[in-house]
């Protein structure tokens, strides 16, 4: 179990690209990133309840020094550290767009602590992933 803790802990973050997520993690896929991802072939699997990214050597099979498809990775990749509840205390609440969310962070990122500030990255991904 993660143990999560409020965005507002951290001042800034950016991806340091150190693949972390990479192999701890399941990448589940919409059918959004599906479809998207289909021109690099068959790199998929089929679970019970939905389908992911593959792995190979118990990480992501695009990670090699660096994610090889950076550019069109998978929402579930462009959220991390970051997730989204819809309830929490204070230090979690995040306004956007007339709405309340709370966002909480996996504290063994990396990029934690370094880049721009964490609630211009929320707002963008909250941006993408309406």
């Amino acid at each position: 179990m993660i143990e999560l803790v409020p965005f507002r802990r951290y001042e800034r973050w950016r991806c340091t690209h150190c693949g972390f997520c990479c192999e701890e993690y399941d990448v589940s896929l919409g059918y959004e990133d599906e479809k998207r991802l289909r021109r690099f072939g068959n790199v998929f699997r089929y679970g019970k309840i939905g389908v992911y990214l593959r792995k190979k050597n118990g990480r992501c099979i695009f990670r090699k020094d660096k994610c090889r498809i950076y550019r069109f990775r998978p929402i579930a990749c462009r959220k991390y550290p970051f997730y989204f509840r819809e309830e929490g205390g204070e230090d979690s609440k995040f306004e956007f767009m007339g709405r309340t969310v709370h966002v909480f962070v996996d504290p063994r990122c990396s990029g934690l602590g370094d880049g721009e500030r964490i609630e211009e990255v929320i707002s963008r991904i909250l941006k993408q992933v309406r």
